[in-house]
């Protein structure tokens, strides 16, 4: 029997790292049946609206839905919805408004700031330890949903060198770079120029590195001072109007170094099979995402790098990095909050 696909409501709010989770989402819905995306932009209004429209979810009126909407955006709302998904604080009203509106079921990833669990059908949270026999819609991960796909037999391995034009059997250190908050200051220029001539050294390793838009340029030219590229390297200056495929960078790297401040590019890094690298930082964290980075530490998915690694180990002795399957196992914790017609 053919199924007619399932019609899904994908809210983007622009930010690329919430995109990626619900991508990540929409990658494990797929293995539970047929599916079409609608992807759908919103835009948060200002801070009093916004406050105002999560207190009239209290309501059953759904005229807030519009704050959120463009005219262009509300004319592309199809007749029928069989499910809405969305990650980032902003979705959270819009979200649960168009569960309303259509009767249909929902996923959020994002703290609910208030509204009632009971509004939603699936609530991914982090690092949570699960209950047995929990019927709350929350959900507790290891990683976040993203939409890197675990590299199972090397292809995605191969294809990315092939398109970055590195030889097969060159070791190769990716350097992922964010920007330094209060919460995580792990961002030092000479000392990150110190791990990759560590890497370089003992492994001979090419760098594909890029920085990010939330790089500040000061940051860039600091380490534009310090991380100087050879011949065989590939860099990709943000601020300065270069760009690159970051896909491609962490496929086909061997290790994946890169700063703490971005959970999305942590939860990319593991999803995708490579072991993520971090320096050692100051600053305390953000208290989840710093519990988080230790449980990815204990499952050697993920290192510290510090001075005294450096000094008594080679990059040959790191462990290996993740090597499970992560969309599996959120299509498995999908499928108890799905309707049993969503199954193939």
């Amino acid at each position: 029997m053919i199924h007619q696909p399932k019609t899904i409501l994908a809210l983007t709010d622009g930010r690329a790292g919430h995109r990626s989770k619900t991508q990540g989402i929409l990658n494990a819905l797929a293995w539970c049946a047929p599916i079409e995306v609608i992807w759908l932009d919103i835009h948060a209004p200002n801070s009093v609206l916004r406050r105002l429209s999560r207190w009239l979810t209290r309501s059953t009126n759904l005229n807030s839905l519009t704050w959120y909407l463009s005219q262009d955006a509300q004319h592309q709302l199809p007749q029928r919805v069989d499910l809405v998904v969305s990650s980032g604080a902003d979705s959270l009203v819009p979200n649960l408004l168009l569960r309303r509106r259509y009767q249909c079921f929902n996923i959020i990833n994002s703290p609910l700031k208030g509204l009632p669990a009971d509004q939603f059908s699936a609530v991914f949270q982090l690092g949570q330890t699960s209950v047995k026999g929990d019927v709350s819609p929350y959900l507790n991960l290891t990683v976040p949903p993203n939409q890197m796909l675990f590299d199972t037999d090397g292809q995605r391995f191969a294809q990315a060198r092939q398109r970055l034009g590195l030889d097969i059997n060159r070791r190769v250190l990716a350097v992922l770079i964010g920007e330094n908050t209060r919460e995580y200051q792990s961002i030092d220029a000479q000392f990150l120029a110190d791990i990759v001539q560590w890497f370089r050294h003992h492994s001979d390793a090419l760098i594909l590195l890029s920085s990010s838009r939330r790089t500040q340029r000061l940051t860039e030219q600091q380490l534009m001072v310090m991380i100087q590229p050879l011949p065989d390297d590939q860099f990709a200056w943000m601020q300065h109007g270069q760009s690159c495929n970051i896909t491609d960078y962490i496929y086909a790297a061997d290790w994946v170094l890169c700063s703490a401040d971005s959970e999305s590019m942590l939860a990319e890094v593991v999803s995708a099979g490579r072991l993520a690298i971090l320096p050692e930082y100051q600053g305390q964290g953000v208290g989840m995402q710093n519990h988080w980075q230790q449980q990815l530490a204990t499952q050697c998915d993920l290192v510290w790098i510090s001075p005294a690694l450096l000094s008594s180990s080679v990059p040959n002795d790191l462990p290996t990095g993740n090597q499970q399957d992560l969309q599996k196992q959120l299509f498995m914790q999908l499928q108890s909050r799905l309707p049993p017609d969503w199954e193939k």
